[in-house]
């Protein structure tokens, strides 16, 4: 029934993920990335990525297939543009929908990582004599100066002004860069989001062979909830590549 349909994709997209928050899976998976070089994080991630990917496109192409190799009679599905309008008995619909969300998601994620890096170098080329500072203190001058007890201070070495400004002023290009991040990343969300709502409702809709063979029904049923698994994992591991490399360490 639709109600069996929608208990069953709902209940692929939210278990999984839901349960490794739940398990402090995300929190400690994201601690493990950083304490890794980020080029090699980044290549693992790109590595997985892909790999869910080609499982995406086998899926929605057995997805598509399935009748066909059930039902022996059955001729293999025509692939023209005219079936993308047969929203309830064809799924070429599908293969357009991963095009364009990998596309779009694609695009989504190398502006995140380009908006949500913070331009630290673009510090002011001098301040009372100090050169621009960078993380961890790679600047040229001083950082430090000592304050004698007469003039107020406790005699031990204390940050310039000029380090304090600086800090403040990259604090301030990492705020920002996080907000432009967030914002992209929730626009991934939202994509894949509307990916989700539309396998699901093309799901309790579908038609196809299902009335014919029941076979064909839990087949393509099972593969119309590893489509919406897929792309939850697909979200939450581009979400995690894309904390990785954009992940600012201390000041000094």
């Amino acid at each position: 029934s639709a109600v069996t349909r929608l208990a069953l994709l709902s209940c692929l997209a939210t278990w999984s993920l839901r349960g490794a928050r739940l398990m402090g899976f995300t929190e400690q998976f994201d601690v493990l990335l950083l304490t890794r070089k980020r080029g090699r994080v980044v290549r693992l991630f790109l590595a997985a990525l892909l790999a869910l990917l080609v499982l995406d496109v086998v899926g929605t192409l057995l997805l598509r297939l399935a009748p066909s190799i059930i039902i022996r009679s059955k001729s293999p599905p025509a692939w023209s543009w005219a079936q993308l309008g047969d929203f309830r008995d064809d799924t070429l619909d599908l293969f357009l929908l991963l095009i364009l969300r990998t596309l779009l998601v694609a695009t989504l994620g190398v502006a995140a990582v380009r908006c949500g890096t913070p331009n630290l170098t673009a510090a002011p080329a001098e301040v009372d004599g100090l050169a621009p500072l960078l993380l961890n203190g790679s600047g040229g001058g001083s950082v430090c100066e000592v304050v004698p007890p007469e003039s107020g201070g406790n005699g031990a070495a204390q940050p310039t002004h000029a380090v304090k400004a600086e800090h403040l002023r990259s604090h301030a290009l990492k705020e920002a860069a996080e907000v432009r991040k967030g914002l992209l990343v929730a626009a991934i969300f939202g994509v894949s989001t509307a990916a989700q709502v539309y396998v699901g409702v093309k799901c309790i809709s579908f038609r196809g062979e299902w009335e014919r063979d029941a076979h064909v029904l839990t087949a393509q049923g099972v593969l119309f909830g590893v489509a919406v698994l897929l792309i939850n994992v697909e979200s939450w591991l581009l979400k995690r590549l894309l904390h990785a490399p954009t992940a600012g360490g201390g000041f000094f």
